[in-house]
């Protein structure tokens, strides 16, 4: 019978195995799919990395090292002179003069750096806002002032993850200004710094909701409350620190020709009482650090435009 079927056997053996593995399109077919699924993946893994906290930080502190490289090889051929932009080395006009755009070769997100030029010698160099991260360079420093921060679930809030240049000896900050149509808080706080003489800083706290702090009044035995969602108080950057330029503060206005620093803690409309005007200044950090200081407060309502002072001489309490 065999020589009769002289290829049965390899017939046999080739049925077999298609049985067991699927023909050659099957097996291509197969092929195929675990290629394109595993493509998938892996794009799937690297745009989740690409939208990491993490790592679009470090992808934006190593833009604002590579533009060092190049401001300074600017300088080296233009004879020391700074570039008066970005787009001078390579960088894309971002929507307004301070702002430029970076495409990465390597992926698709297209990064985002401020470049300040401060004079003809020095500049600044920023990136991030808000809670996540933020880094700032200035060449008189010579290194990054940054952070990046990660979601703490005992506490319910974003902490430092990750910093560097902590010790940074000076900060650039922007100033701010009050849009007309909230010259109602305006007011109040150019007459409280201006009936107080002296050579105070200040600080302007704008909150997230509606507080109100009750206490006794002077000496008598009433009891008085005060909503407010703004608070301004004395500030001296030289005492004990529990506040940071860097990290806390948003800028700066000027109150009766007076530094008030603003720091925003607001996620609501409160904080558009105040805007930038394009103007900043760059601040020393004293070794101590900012720092609350002083004895005076001033609680401030912005919505219904109510202020007043309160020196607790009682237990304090919120709600």
């Amino acid at each position: 019978m065999n020589h009769l079927f002289p290829n049965h056997r390899r017939v046999t053996r080739r049925h077999l195995r298609n049985a067991a593995l699927g023909n050659g399109t099957t097996v291509s077919a197969a092929i195929v799919w675990l290629i394109a699924f595993f493509s998938l993946w892996i794009v799937t893994l690297r745009t989740i990395e690409q939208n990491d906290i993490h790592y679009l930080y470090l992808m934006q502190l190593e833009l604002g090292e590579y533009t060092n490289i190049l401001i300074d090889e600017y300088r080296q051929g233009n004879g020391g002179k700074l570039p008066e932009s970005l787009e001078s080395i390579g960088f894309r006009k971002g929507y307004n003069e301070n702002i430029y755009y970076f495409q990465q070769p390597e992926n698709d997100f297209c990064y985002q750096l401020e470049y300040i030029r401060l004079n003809d010698t020095a500049y600044c160099l920023n990136f991030g806002d808000g809670i996540w991260f933020k880094g700032q360079y200035l060449s008189a420093v010579g290194y990054w002032n940054c952070y990046c921060t990660k979601y703490d679930s005992d506490s319910c809030n974003w902490v430092i993850d990750e910093s560097e240049g902590e010790d940074a000896p000076a900060v650039y900050l922007n100033e701010y200004e009050f849009p007309e149509w909230f010259d109602s808080i305006k007011m109040p706080l150019d007459s409280i710094v201006r009936s107080n003489h002296g050579g105070q800083q200040y600080m302007l706290r704008l909150l997230d909701r509606n507080k109100s702090i009750c206490g006794w009044i002077n000496d008598e035995d009433t009891i008085s409350c005060i909503n407010y969602n703004c608070m301004l108080h004395t500030y001296d950057a030289t005492l004990w620190p529990d506040i940071d330029y860097f990290r806390e503060i948003k800028g700066y206005l000027m109150l009766d020709g007076k530094v008030c620093f603003i720091v925003d803690k607001s996620a609501f409309h409160h904080s558009n009482i105040v805007k930038p005007n394009g103007k900043g200044r760059v601040f020393n950090v004293p070794d101590d650090r900012g720092s609350v200081g002083g004895e005076r407060y001033w609680y401030l309502d912005i919505d219904r435009n109510y202020g007043g002072r309160v020196t607790l001489k009682g237990t304090r309490q919120e709600e």
